[in-house]
């Protein structure tokens, strides 16, 4: 824990709590120095050092246009793609009051990167029957036109039916 010395003692119990967490897990100054980090974000991200939040985690020299690290007494959330991991993350930024009054920011970072890749494969999928050049046509059971993508309607033309017809 030689990385995360300047955590008062009181907190050492929380902290090995937040360390088996899989999500990353990290605590800014309002001056962009990194309080704490977890294990997790250790792992994806690697050594603290003493590099600020906007170095360490963007490999900027200063901060983040869309930092949201001046508004720290609101909650907020939002989705990032990081060029140093390649991985996709949901964050949720928390206001942490610290004993002496001062405010930091809670910052959870969760992997989202196969869901987005799913998410996408499944939006492409989506627009098969629609862009599909060939007659795609969806009929229920009970032989209803459901669907009919635009080369599937000079069938229905030829059919004289329409969609919701039998």
């Amino acid at each position: 824990m030689e990385e995360n010395k300047n955590v008062p003692l009181g907190l050492d119990r929380l902290f090995g709590i937040l360390d088996t967490m899989t999500d990353g897990i990290y605590v800014v100054s309002q001056n962009f120095d990194i309080e704490y980090a977890n294990k997790a974000l250790i792992a994806d991200f690697g050594p603290l050092g003493n590099a600020k939040c906007y170095t360490y985690l963007f490999g900027r020299t200063e901060p983040c246009p869309w930092c949201l690290q001046g508004d720290v007494r609101n909650t907020a959330h939002w989705e990032w793609e990081s060029l140093k991991t390649g991985k996709i993350y949901d964050t949720i930024d928390a206001p942490l009051v610290n004993s002496d009054g001062s405010i930091s920011k809670l910052k959870i970072i969760r992997d989202i990167t196969s869901y987005k890749h799913i998410q996408r494969e499944m939006e492409d999928l989506a627009k098969f029957p629609s862009e599909n050049p060939f007659p795609v046509l969806r009929v229920a059971q009970n032989g209803t036109i459901l669907y009919s993508n635009v080369p599937g309607k000079i069938l229905l033309d030829y059919w004289d039916r329409n969609v919701g017809q039998v």
